[in-house]
């Protein structure tokens, strides 16, 4: 359970994982190989903080292992240790390492199809590569923070990653374009989109938007009544909210964040991050936000960063 083994551990399974990706006959071995090394890789980092974020909560021969008094377990054995998934690695270090660019829902599908490839030997060949860059990207957020020497861990197939990466920005983009050239038409109707319940994945009458800590108005605003007090406000006076000209209205505008938190009684709790334009309500995620060049206003890191 020492961190630096379990990065090397990740090391290895994605470089297995890349190299399958090059023989269409591999790409089950592809998408398991890659979810393995971002779990270890995601343990790496909290090993790193204790051993005993690793365990199961209610284990308690696992928290005695963690803590070094195994000896004390009624199985001595390190064999016994019973580690967190996937998805509740991610929700602990997700609490831990902010922002990610790679959210929860991402992250269950990474762990479902490893999952079936592992349990059941099924999988979906057209999946492959959006699996495997969920995975890449997930590893390049997580590095930063466990290595100053990035490099060595994609050695030899770092050419690999960039492709990866520049095809998924490529993706993001089109996808991005869309969505904004449909929010700009419906705002400039003067209204909302039709299916904007499906964008922000609730029913807007009944969500809530919290705005920026940075300008002054932490409060949570149903985005309806959000939507017309703002079409009203002067720009002069959002000027003074850390206002960004939005992509879709092109209107001066407060970028505030929709957050919804899932608990359970057996997973650690996780936040939803959604970013919306107080005049259109044009959504974005925390990697979109990044990648329009919007993150400097609210805090984040540049894109790629």
């Amino acid at each position: 359970m020492d961190s630096r083994d379990l990065l090397e551990s990740s090391r290895r399974w994605m470089g297995m994982a890349l190299s399958a990706l090059s023989r269409p006959e591999d790409a089950d071995i592809a998408v398991h190989h890659a979810a393995v090394a971002c779990e270890h890789l995601l343990k790496s980092y909290l090993a790193g903080l204790h051993p005993a974020l690793l365990a199961e909560g209610k284990d308690f021969t696992s928290l005695l292992h963690a803590v070094g008094h195994g000896d004390k377990a009624r199985e001595t054995s390190l064999t016994a240790f019973r580690s967190i998934a996937l998805p509740e690695a991610y929700a602990r270090v997700a609490q831990l390492v902010s922002p990610l660019t790679v959210d929860h829902a991402e992250v269950r599908v990474v762990a479902n199809a490893r999952n079936g490839v592992a349990h059941c030997g099924i999988h979906d060949p057209s999946m492959a590569r959006e699996i495997t860059t969920t995975c890449i990207r997930l590893a390049e957020a997580i590095l930063p923070h466990l290595t100053n020497d990035v490099y060595t861990y994609w050695y030899p197939h770092d050419a690999v990653r960039k492709r990866f990466v520049e095809a998924h920005a490529t993706k993001l983009g089109e996808v991005l374009r869309r969505r904004i050239e449909h929010f700009r038409d419906a705002y400039r109707r003067g209204e909302l989109p039709e299916d904007i319940e499906g964008y922000l994945g609730i029913g807007p009458k009944a969500e809530a938007v919290r705005m920026p800590e940075e300008a002054g108005v932490i409060r949570m605003i149903p985005t309806m009544n959000l939507f017309k007090l703002i079409q009203e406000t002067p720009d002069k006076d959002l000027s003074q909210l850390s206002a960004e000209t939005c992509p879709a209205c092109e209107e001066r505008a407060v970028i505030g964040w929709r957050v919804g938190s899932s608990y359970s009684n057996e997973e650690t709790p996780f936040e939803y991050r959604t970013a919306l334009c107080c005049r259109c309500l044009l959504p974005l995620s925390v990697e979109e936000v990044l990648f329009l060049g919007l993150g400097e206003a609210i805090g984040l890191p540049p894109y790629g960063s």
